[in-house]
C-alpha cells in the first residue's frame, strides 16, 4: 500500500480523541452561517474481514463519527456523532441531527475507536499511533481503523450510504522458546521488527509516506510457563510490502531471543496467526568485579573485548582491576552476543565534583557563600562501615565515604547494586546520633537541610534531636545516570521527604559541635550545600565523575 487515497487522508485528518468527542457533539440547534442543521441517516456497511478480533457486525453499543471536507480536501466543521438504533448485522443505520457545512464536498464516516489518538477540530495532522499497544486482543481491536466516504451531494435528502474499509489488521504472535527457558509475566516482550508496517502515521493531504514512521512495534506478552511460550496481539497497519528481512524478537529480562520472521505478509482486515520458535541471541549480564565464567559456550569468537576469552567451552570474564565500571562484548559465529557490565561499589571510588549552591557564611571553607560552587571530593572508605535499617525496615550498608566537603570529616554513603535488575542506588548518610572529628579541636555532623515544602521557604537549616528521623539518621537518595558518572538529587518539585514526614530535604547541612556527644551539636549550620546549583531548580545538586 504505497499510496493511500486522498479521501482517506482527509477522513483521518478529522478523527478525534474519544474523551474530547463525547462533549457537545450531538447537535440539537446549531447556529452557524456556514452550516445547515438537518436530520441525517447513514446506512453503513462493514467490510469483509477474517479472523479473531475482526469486526464483522455492528452491535447496539456502536456509533459512528462523521466529518466533512471541502473540495480542496481541507477539513471544515467539526466531528459529530451518528447513533445506531438497535444497530446489528453487517449493515446498519445510524442517525442524528448534524450540522453540515455549506461548503462541504465530502463526508467521511468511521467506526468510533478511542485508541487511535486522533484530532477533533480543524486541519491539524492526524496521528495514528500503534507503538504503545498493550499486547492483548482487546487492545489490538481497540486500535483498528475502519473508515469510508460519501459525497455530501448524495445526502441532500437526509439519507445516504457508505461502504467502510479496514486500514489495519491484527497479528497474533505466539513465540516458543528453547526448552528450559524461564518465561516471566511482566518481564517478557515481543517485537515485530522491520519497516513493513507503520508504527506512527501522520496523514497529510499529499502522501502519508512523507511524514509517517515505519518501524518496529514492541508490546508486552502473556506468558505460558508450562508450554514455555508467550503470546501477543498487535494491531498492524501494513505498508504493503512483504515481511522479508524482518526479525521477530523477544526479550525476557536480560536475554534477547529472535529469528527471522517466517510469515511474509500481514494484511488489513484479517487476523494473521504467527507461531514461531526463537533462539537466544543476546545475553546481557551485570556482574561483580571478580572473575566470572559462563559454561557450555561452544562457538568461534568473531570479536571480543581483550579481557573476555572463550576456550574449551568456557567463556571467562577477567577480574576488573581498573577501579572503574567497564563494559565488554563478545560476538560468536553462532549469532550469539554476550555483553558484560562489570560493576562494584569500589568502582565508584575516586575523584568526584559536587555541584551545588554553597552557604559558607563563616568562611570555614575559605569560600564564603557561592552561587555556583564546584567542590572536588574523594569517594573512598566509609568512616564507619555499618548496616542499618531505614524507617521502612529495609537494610542498607554504608560502603563508601566522601571526604572533602568539610575539613577532614567524612560523609558516609551507600551504593547498592542489583545485578538481576541492572540498577544502581546511591545515597548519602545523615547521622545525628553523634558528631565526628573534623580537625584538631573541631567537630561536626552531616544532617539534612529541610524545607516545609518542596519549594523554597519554611526552612529548618539544622533540625535538632529526632527533628528529621526518630532514629536520628537518614539516607538521601540520588539518581544514578545511565553511564554511572552522574549522581543527581532533584529537589525542587520532586524532593525526598524526611522519614518522619515533617520536611522535604533541600540540601546537606553541616553544623559544628564541641565534641562527639550529640548534645554538643549546634542548633544552626556552619556550611550548607543546597540543591540549586547556580540558582537553578533544574540543575539541583549532583556529583559528577
Amino acid at each position: 500500500m504505497k499510496k493511500i487515497l486522498l479521501t482517506f487522508a482527509c477522513a483521518l485528518s478529522a478523527m478525534v480523541m474519544f474523551s474530547a468527542c463525547d462533549k457537545g457533539e450531538d447537535v440539537k440547534e446549531f447556529k452557524d452561517e456556514n452550516a445547515t442543521v438537518k436530520a441525517l441517516t447513514i446506512e453503513a456497511t462493514l467490510p469483509s474481514a477474517q479472523g479473531e478480533g475482526m469486526k464483522t457486525a455492528f452491535t447496539a453499543k456502536d456509533f459512528l463519527r462523521i466529518r466533512f471536507a471541502k473540495a480542496d480536501g481541507t477539513s471544515v466543521g467539526r466531528t459529530q456523532i451518528l447513533r445506531g438504533e438497535a444497530a446489528e448485522g453487517k449493515t446498519a443505520s445510524f442517525s442524528n441531527r448534524v450540522a453540515v457545512p455549506n461548503d462541504a464536498e465530502t463526508a467521511f464516516v468511521y467506526v468510533d475507536n478511542n485508541e487511535t489518538n486522533l484530532v477533533n477540530y480543524g486541519s491539524a495532522p492526524t496521528f495514528v499511533n500503534l507503538s504503545g499497544q498493550k499486547g492483548t486482543l482487546a487492545d489490538a481491536m481497540a486500535h483498528q481503523v475502519i473508515v469510508g466516504s460519501t459525497p455530501v451531494s448524495g445526502l441532500s435528502g437526509g439519507k445516504g450510504s457508505v461502504s467502510l474499509a479496514y486500514k489495519t489488521g491484527i497479528a497474533k504472535i505466539v513465540v516458543s522458546y528453547p526448552e528450559g527457558t524461564r518465561v516471566k509475566q511482566g518481564e517478557t516482550t515481543i517485537t515485530l521488527g522491520g519497516d513493513a508496517q507503520y508504527n506512527k502515521i501522520e496523514l497529510m493531504l499529499d502522501s502519508p509516506e512523507k511524514s509517517s514512521t515505519k518501524g518496529a512495534i514492541t508490546v508486552p506478552a502473556i506468558v505460558d510457563t508450562v508450554k514455555c511460550t508467550s503470546t501477543a496481539y498487535v494491531a498492524i497497519w501494513p505498508v504493503g510490502g512483504e515481511y522479508t528481512n524482518t526479525n521477530l524478537i523477544s526479550h525476557i529480562q536480560t536475554t534477547t531471543y529472535g529469528n527471522a520472521l517466517e510469515v511474509t505478509n500481514i494484511t488489513a482486515g484479517k487476523t494473521t496467526e504467527i507461531v514461531q520458535g526463537v533462539d537466544a541471541k543476546e545475553f546481557n549480564y551485570w556482574i561483580g568485579d571478580e572473575e566470572y565464567k559462563v559454561h557450555d559456550v561452544y562457538a568461534k569468537v568473531e570479536s571480543a573485548s581483550k579481557w573476555i576469552t572463550v576456550k574449551d567451552g568456557v567463556l571467562t570474564v577477567g577480574e576488573n582491576k581498573t577501579g572503574s565500571v567497564r563494559v565488554g562484548k563478545v560476538v560468536l559465529d553462532n549469532g550469539h552476543t554476550y555483553i558484560f557490565t562489570q560493576i562494584g561499589a569500589n568502582d565508584f571510588k575516586g575523584s568526584w565534583t559536587l555541584y551545588s549552591k554553597l552557604f559558607d557564611p563563616n568562611k570555614t571553607l575559605g569560600k564564603g557563600n557561592t552561587n555556583a560552587d564546584k567542590t572536588v571530593v574523594t569517594f573512598g572508605e566509609p568512616r564507619q562501615r555499618e548496616t542499618l535499617k531505614d524507617a521502612a525496615g529495609k537494610e542498607h550498608t554504608n560502603n563508601l565515604g566522601i571526604k572533602g566537603l568539610y575539613l577532614d570529616s567524612v560523609l558516609d554513603a551507600c551504593v547498592e547494586i542489583d545485578y538481576n535488575e541492572r540498577t544502581v542506588k546511591f545515597g548519602v548518610f545523615f547521622d545525628r546520633r553523634a558528631a565526628q572529628k573534623a580537625a584538631d579541636g573541631k567537630f561536626c555532623t552531616y544532617i539534612p537541610e529541610c524545607s516545609g515544602g518542596n519549594g523554597w521557604g519554611n526552612y529548618n537549616f539544622a533540625p535538632g534531636d529526632k527533628g528529621f528521623s526518630d532514629s536520628n539518621y537518614e539516607w538521601l537518595w540520588f539518581t544514578v545516570s545511565e553511564d554511572l558518572k552522574t549522581l543527581k538529587y532533584q529537589y525542587y518539585g520532586a524532593g525526598q521527604m524526611t522519614s518522619n514526614g515533617k520536611y522535604y530535604i533541600c540540601g546537606i547541612s553541616i553544623p559544628k559541635a564541641t565534641s562527639t556527644d550529640k548534645a554538643s551539636i549546634a542548633g544552626s549550620y556552619d556550611v550548607i550545600y543546597q540543591a540549586n546549583y547556580n540558582g537553578s531548580n533544574e540543575e539541583s545538586m549532583y556529583f559528577k565523575k
